[in-house]
């Protein structure tokens, strides 16, 4: 499966990552993939050849980020590392590992094998695994956050989970979510809003205006009978909503979606608002019309 816009994000600051911002990086990723208080983070310069500490596996791990992989030097610090755990941890601690910021070559790992049993390497094949498998969705998006990668591949990232969730396995034939070019939206926001609602509503599709190409973009990824189930479920989750003012209706769904994911952010609240604005607007939701009935 080809990765996400996101994954290729952290890729790219994985391979990037140097020296002591390589071993910030995967004390961040450990600290999210571990169970609380799971890894100890050794965040010291004089650290023993120990960056960090996995309990639950009794291991310690090494981080060695070069700017560009030279087997020898790879060879000269994976011993030095080695010696040190040997020395200072091997007592308590019976497993070693070490993480690099490059695909393994056949060399690194041949050398880590002949160090001794109990002795492994990790590269960015194993580190891509865990970002793209093996942390939830929140927790990855924490991670991006974290690492300064731009919020409009977590918001798309968010989107498509909530997507993936909505799919059912019901279909309908010659229905999709095509982007149509809206009739005057303010009409067909009078239409379905209660009067004290009208410019709140307003405001909230405008600002969700901004959403709408991302939703987009993710949308035409998925096959029409898929997009045709993700309509299908949106509109039956609306329908059986408890009878209240429209605008109560968008924001329980909001909500709701919102939980579904069991994100804590706020900006993913939005998000989940943003693409039922979007069905509204594309008459998914909500009354229509005069000049939709008619299209």
């Amino acid at each position: 499966m080809e990765s996400t816009p996101l994954i290729i994000q952290f890729i790219t600051k994985v391979k990037s990552a140097t020296g002591k911002d390589f071993q910030n990086l995967i004390t961040e990723l450990f600290e999210l993939y571990y169970e609380p208080n799971d890894f100890i983070a050794i965040r010291d310069t004089k650290d023993d050849g120990c960056d960090g500490i996995i309990k639950s596996k009794n291991k310690i791990i090494a981080c060695y980020g070069p700017e560009s992989y030279y087997f020898p030097d790879f060879k000269k610090k994976a011993n030095s590392d080695f010696k040190k755990y040997e020395q200072y941890w091997k007592e308590k601690y019976s497993n070693w590992e070490m993480v690099v910021n490059h695909d393994l070559s056949p060399d690194e790992i041949h050398h880590i094998d002949s160090l001794g049993n109990n002795v492994s390497i990790i590269g960015l094949k194993q580190i891509k695994t865990i970002i793209e498998h093996s942390l939830t969705s929140g927790k990855r998006r924490a991670l991006a956050k974290k690492l300064n990668i731009d919020n409009d591949f977590m918001a798309k990232d968010y989107i498509k989970e909530l997507l993936d969730d909505l799919l059912i396995s019901d279909t309908e034939t010659n229905t999709n979510m095509d982007y149509k070019e809206p009739i005057y939206i303010e009409d067909k926001i009078r239409l379905n809003y209660d009067e004290n609602d009208i410019e709140e509503a307003k405001e909230d599709y405008y600002l969700s205006l901004n959403d709408f190409p991302k939703i987009r973009d993710i949308l035409s990824t998925y096959e029409e009978t898929s997009i045709a189930s993700i309509k299908i479920r949106i509109r039956t989750d609306f329908s059986l909503l408890p009878n209240a003012s429209f605008k109560t209706r968008i924001n329980l769904l909001a909500k709701q979606y919102h939980e579904r994911i069991s994100s804590l952010d706020d900006d993913c609240l939005r998000l989940s608002k943003s693409l039922i604005l979007y069905c509204f607007e594309q008459c998914i939701i909500g009354k229509r019309t005069d000049t939709e009935k008619k299209c």
